[in-house]
């Protein structure tokens, strides 16, 4: 094979030409040419030769594999499924979402899809492993590709995330209610504020260093406690259960002194100061309340709905303000009788009129 180029496929003819070529020429000491057939009898039934070939072709594509390895294991954050990266549709093919990485596995696996695949599925044909290998290293498909997709993902996890405190964060106290890492990760200070995308990642991969880039995947999806949005749903429920007390109490309050008189909520100007916000916990159509609803979860539902078009939520508060806005619709007096406070009283003397 002496003359051959890296990549260049195998052809009998041009081999049987280099073999010629790179024969030596016949003298006295040297028969040359006239050995060929002995050689190449040889070749054939001890495979020494052609096994010391193969072990070498081997050594050389582990050399090639470590570095190629060792970049995905530093660019791996568990997520494998929708992903379309070439080392994604290649090297990780089965690869199950939060699992670790296998060097011999897969290399194993990518050798068995290179003589399954004949050079399709962008899988190199066997003369072409090692310019596809460089290929991945040359034109940055690893660190590049590869590692852009799984921070993406987990941006995209990042996001979620915060959207989903953002909508379960009701005001009421959290630190009881949310794991210390969410608090340490994802939350200010204050314990309240969500930090930007970009910190919450810096904090999430300073950690991960500790327990595998891999188990990113699992930290957000696992399903089970521990998992960012297991958690998420468990202190979602901890915030509605809180809310549903309050809620409890302010729909006491609104079926004892309701004498079924409707507001008009978007009439200038209002017909009781906080009627822009009171509206929220009745059925409404075309701007104005047409009764209260049944019970309190389907208050929970309807407040919940409804708030969201009032001045109380915004970009930037989002849900936070509202525990102490309703605790602010109520009180109990000296005698521990529960009575309306704040905007509920206004709405109770309009009614009352």
């Amino acid at each position: 094979m002496l003359g051959y180029t890296d990549g260049t496929p195998l052809d009998p003819v041009v081999l049987a030409n280099y073999l010629m070529d790179n024969f030596p020429a016949p003298s006295t000491f040297l028969p040359g040419e006239w050995y060929l057939n002995d050689l190449l009898t040889r070749l054939i039934t001890d495979k020494t030769a052609i096994n010391v070939f193969l072990t070498d072709q081997s050594n050389s594509l582990q050399k090639a594999w470590n570095p190629i390895y060792d970049e995905m294991v530093n660019n791996y954050y568990g997520y494998t499924t929708e992903m379309d990266s070439l080392v994604s549709r290649t090297l990780l093919i089965i690869q199950k979402d939060g699992t670790p990485l296998d060097s011999v596995a897969l290399l194993k696996l990518f050798k068995q899809n290179v003589i399954d695949m004949h050079g399709t599925q962008d899988f190199p044909s066997p003369y072409g492993v090692k310019v596809w290998l460089e290929t991945l290293v040359n034109e940055n498909k690893i660190s590049g590709e590869f590692g852009d997709e799984q921070r993406t993902a987990l941006s995209y996890n990042i996001e979620q995330a915060v959207r989903e405190y953002n909508n379960a964060y009701w005001g009421y106290d959290n630190d009881t209610t949310l794991p210390n890492y969410f608090i340490e990760y994802f939350l200010g200070s204050d314990h309240k504020t969500p930090l930007t995308n970009a910190q919450i990642e810096s904090n999430i991969l300073d950690a991960a260093k500790g327990w595998g880039f891999y188990k990113i995947y699992d930290f957000f999806n696992s399903g089970i406690s521990g998992g960012v949005f297991y958690d998420l749903s468990t202190f979602s429920e901890s915030q509605k259960a809180t809310a549903r007390v309050d809620l409890s109490k302010i729909f006491k309050l609104l079926v004892q002194f309701y004498y079924d008189k409707n507001f008009d909520y978007t009439q200038t100007p209002s017909p009781f100061t906080g009627a822009n916000h009171i509206w929220t916990f009745f059925n409404t159509k075309n701007g104005s309340t047409i009764g209260l609803p049944t019970d309190v979860d389907s208050m929970y539902n309807l407040f919940k709905a409804q708030v969201t078009q009032t001045d109380l939520i915004n970009e930037t508060t989002h849900y936070s303000v509202v525990a102490k806005y309703l605790k602010s619709l109520y009180r109990f007096n000296i005698l521990g009788i529960l009575s309306v406070s704040g905007e509920l009283r206004n709405w109770k003397k309009w009614e009352g009129q």
